[in-house]
């Protein structure tokens, strides 16, 4: 009975030995022959299995730290063509209107600031001159230039 048994066991090893074989030649043989992307379109609802993949579980599981890591960002820089962006962007501003604009309100307040310092200064030798010639101090004149003349 014993013997039996263990040649029972022999025989079952060697037959699933033998039938895995079989399987993985016949797989490969199967792979060999057919088209694998008309087998699945033909039989697989892609868009079902699309629906049910949680791409929001996916992405927070994603190391993005090590993505980016891995990234040529010299690489990806180089090949941008920059020309047509600036292009794009200096059509989308008016930049002489800008510069003469920018330009304008800065002399006019640099005209405002060298009339100040000349009332300034007018005052300053006026005080000086004053003392020179003996005058008696006085309170020296409040010129002010209004905010209108600024412009």
């Amino acid at each position: 009975m014993i013997l039996i048994s263990r040649a029972l066991g022999v025989l079952t090893g060697t037959a699933r030995a033998v039938l895995r074989l079989i399987v993985r030649e016949a797989i490969a043989a199967v792979f060999d022959e057919a088209d694998l992307t008309a087998l699945i379109s033909d039989h697989i609802d892609l868009d079902r299995i699309a629906t049910g993949i949680d791409v929001d579980a996916i992405v927070a599981r994603a190391d993005l730290n090590r993505i980016v890591d891995r990234l040529d960002l010299g690489a990806i820089i180089a090949g941008v063509d920059l020309e047509p962006i600036v292009d794009r962007v200096l059509s989308e501003i008016d930049l002489p209107g800008l510069i003469r604009e920018s330009t304008g309100s800065l002399s006019s307040g640099a005209v405002w600031e060298v009339r100040s310092q000349g009332v300034r200064a007018d005052d300053a030798v006026a005080g000086f001159i004053g003392r020179l010639l003996g005058r008696e101090a006085r309170q020296p004149p409040q010129h002010a230039i209004a905010d209108e003349d600024r412009s």
